[in-house]
């Protein structure tokens, strides 16, 4: 993993899959309860994104990292040849107020308008994306708006996620994983 300089243009790289940025010196990634945001732009407003985007880690502003999808074709992409992904991650995905806190930094700067969807590393390392037919891979989603998130793994139906109930659904889900 190489991390970027802001100024990378993704729409331009085609020799690599991602460009990556780092906050300086962040802790080791644990797979067990790391994830990602996930923000889906077109190809003419990705380099504007990406360079908010590492701008903001590197200033610790957001995750710990961040990567986003290059010109690069790659099997596992989700929409047309011309969408690219930002990815933004989380160190835990049970800490639901530094979900929010990420969700809320990528509304203010004009990302994340529509639906965003939070996926687990976990499920990413298991192979599991919805290109290749696997519905529900993201554990959280925030349906446009600033900060709520939902999800549709403990019922099967969207649930929102309060203060309230946190620690049951955050629980419930835990309790459907398989060990790794």
């Amino acid at each position: 993993m190489t991390s970027s300089k802001p100024a990378a243009k993704p729409s331009k790289v085609t020799d690599e899959f991602w460009l990556w940025a780092e906050k300086a010196g962040p802790p080791p990634l644990n797979p067990d309860y790391v994830g990602k945001w996930q923000v889906f732009v077109d190809r003419a407003h990705v380099d504007k994104a990406w360079n908010d985007i590492a701008t903001l880690v590197h200033a610790g502003e957001l995750g710990p990292s961040a990567k986003v999808s290059t010109a690069r074709s790659n099997p596992n992409a989700v929409g047309g040849p011309d969408t690219h992904v930002l990815i933004v991650y989380a160190q835990d995905w049970r800490d639901l107020a530094d979900l929010r806190r990420i969700l809320r930094k990528l509304r203010e700067i004009a990302l994340a308008q529509g639906w965003v969807h939070f996926k687990r590393d976990r499920e990413t390392l298991a192979g599991a994306y919805t290109v290749h037919g696997r519905k529900s891979v993201s554990v959280w989603n925030a349906p446009p708006g600033i900060d709520e998130i939902t999800t549709k793994w403990v019922t099967g139906k969207r649930l929102t996620v309060t203060d309230e109930n946190e620690a049951e659904v955050i629980l419930a889900i835990a309790s459907k994983d398989d060990p790794l």
